[in-house]
């Protein structure tokens, strides 16, 4: 089936983002006479949104604690929104597939759990020559990732089915949220999210290079 609108991920997918987002976890555990984690770890935590992200990266008797796992959480929060763009930058290629997407009038989305405070400006600033037609970052009255509200509501605005629609991601969430809707899946092999795990939530069709992801998006476009 062609393909008619797309919905990118955005931390692993579109945007190296992993460096800012451990430092920014880290300065905070540093500040407050806590461990430290590497990039590995901060790479094997990603995906389910900074709540989740902090939570994994706090010490059981701080993250057992709701009132101070909520202190972490904004004091994270706080810190990221400052330090979004230090170290981050857009995968290589991309900005030629996003230019290809808007030379063929291809409408595309952004859906990631990243918080949408946080997605915004980072979106306007690295995608600002191609903009996306639709951002959903994290927000309190929509569902994350797996849930496949977004993904629909995107869908919907694009006045597309959801079977015209690809969900491009890394990871096995972004994988099982297009499932979900009723979307064509891609999953790309250079972000932070495992194989296995993507082949496990029903994806058969995987690029390693974002020259392949032209070429995938020039066939099913033409299709």
């Amino acid at each position: 089936m062609p393909v008619k609108a797309i919905i990118f991920d955005l931390d692993g997918t579109l945007l190296h983002s992993i460096v800012d987002i451990a430092d920014a976890c880290n300065h905070v555990l540093e500040q407050n006479n806590l461990p430290t984690h590497d990039t590995e770890s901060y790479v094997s935590w990603i995906g389910n949104g900074a709540a989740k992200l902090v939570e994994r990266a706090l010490p059981d008797h701080i993250k057992s604690d709701p009132e101070k796992l909520e202190y972490f959480i904004q004091e994270y929060k706080d810190y990221y929104l400052a330090h979004l763009m230090i170290k981050s930058h857009l995968y290589d290629g991309i900005d030629e597939v996003l230019a290809f997407l808007k030379q063929h009038k291809i409408p595309f989305a952004v859906n990631t759990n990243k918080p949408h405070s946080q997605t915004v400006p980072i979106v306007e600033n690295y995608m600002k020559d191609f903009l996306p037609d639709q951002v959903f970052g994290q927000q309190d009255h929509i569902p994350k990732k797996p849930d496949p509200f977004a993904a629909k509501l995107i869908a919907k605005n694009f006045e597309v089915e959801n079977q015209e629609v690809l969900f491009v991601g890394d990871s096995y969430v972004d994988i099982k949220t297009g499932k979900a809707a009723g979307m064509q899946t891609l999953g790309v092999t250079w972000g932070y999210g495992k194989l296995e795990p993507m082949k496990e939530a029903g994806c058969s069709d995987f690029i390693a290079t974002t020259s392949e992801l032209m070429e995938f998006l020039k066939l099913k476009i033409e299709e």
